[in-house]
């Protein structure tokens, strides 16, 4: 099973709904895997991929234990881009039990501001956490380890980087406690990694990791730790005069990506400049006009809320924003997903 690109939440209903009051917030996790019972005596181990999955809002009250992703029973799971914020514990993971223990492997996940980051039980057979990028913020520990927690044998934690505190299930040398001067902006999470990041060429190779959030290659020797690769130019169109405009300018990659319902947009230029921000769709036809006119040299954030110039919301797609400043130009490309 493959769900991709798509974005499960859940908050407090507006209204009276399907025996649910008002106020109260529905669902138990975004994603909870089970397996048919009768595949518990064989070999057959199901698998099921998450690529570029956001989850957020499993916040205490409905359940015990409320996890965006709850991994259990005799599945390899694989966690690509998965981003969880905001919820009471980011992810289950369940070893073996009467139905069989899960094998979780992921890369390039982002977690921030759950309760509870990881709940590992049951002796957990197999965990490998790859070039990720959690920041502890308003949550309260990392590891939550209960019933045996894991298999230290089957625990590999590498190239990822932890605010706040680094955890001992990070132990190894690649892991980085990492603060905000590691990103662009991590006020904002956007997990983007600064210029001058203490991430960069810091990591180790990874086999299993070829790319970063965005695509952008891991090139071998040069891996950086965290979700992204830092100083990394993609998109459709880039235009540098050089590499001493190169130096001065830059449009980082948007954040979130994929997105639903807004993105944060940054870039740094180093002396003042007037400057144009501008999105387009496909057709070349221009949708919104972030920024127009003069600006101070440094780095600016900016937000689009996927509407146009008239305030109405655009349609799903792929959407192309681009930097014009002085005679610097740079593109790149964006997923809405409604």
């Amino acid at each position: 099973m493959l769900i991709e690109n798509c974005t499960l939440w859940t908050g407090p209903l507006p209204a009276d709904a399907a025996d649910w009051n008002a106020g109260e917030i529905p669902g138990e996790n975004a994603i909870d895997t089970k397996i048919n019972e009768d595949a518990v005596g064989t070999s057959y181990r199901a698998k099921i991929t998450l690529r570029h999955v956001t989850a957020y809002g499993f916040v205490p009250g409905y359940i015990n234990n409320r996890a965006a992703f709850n991994i259990k029973e005799k599945v390899d799971c694989l966690m690509e881009g998965v981003v969880a914020y905001g919820n009471e514990i980011g992810f289950r993971l369940r070893g073996p039990g009467g139905r069989g223990g899960a094998y979780v492997t992921m890369i390039n996940c982002i977690s921030y501001d759950n309760d509870i980051m990881f709940r590992v039980e049951d002796d957990l057979e197999v965990l490998k956490i790859y070039n990720s990028t959690f920041d502890l913020g308003s949550g309260n520990e990392y590891f939550d380890n209960v019933s045996g927690g894991y298999d230290p044998n089957g625990l590999d934690v590498r190239n990822s980087l932890f605010t706040g505190e680094k955890p001992d299930e990070a132990s190894h040398s690649s892991n980085l406690l990492a603060n905000s001067s590691f990103f662009i902006d991590m006020s904002g999470h956007n997990y983007h990694l600064s210029l001058s990041s203490p991430a960069i060429n810091a990591g180790v190779d990874i086999p299993e990791v070829t790319d970063d959030f965005d695509g952008n290659p891991r090139n071998s020797g040069s891996y950086d730790v965290g979700a992204y690769e830092g100083g990394t130019i993609t998109g459709i169109g880039d235009e540098l005069a050089g590499d001493e405009v190169a130096n001065d300018f830059y449009l980082y990659p948007n954040y979130p990506n994929p997105f639903n319902p807004g993105t944060r947009i940054a870039f740094r230029i180093n002396r003042a400049e007037t400057v144009q921000l501008s999105i387009y769709n496909l057709l070349g036809q221009a949708v919104r006009t972030l920024v127009s006119g003069q600006l101070a040299e440094g780095l600016h954030n900016y937000t689009w809320d996927g509407r146009n110039d008239f305030g109405n919301p655009v349609s799903s797609g792929i959407y192309i924003y681009r930097l014009e400043a002085g005679s610097f130009t740079q593109t790149r490309k964006m997923h809405l997903i409604r």
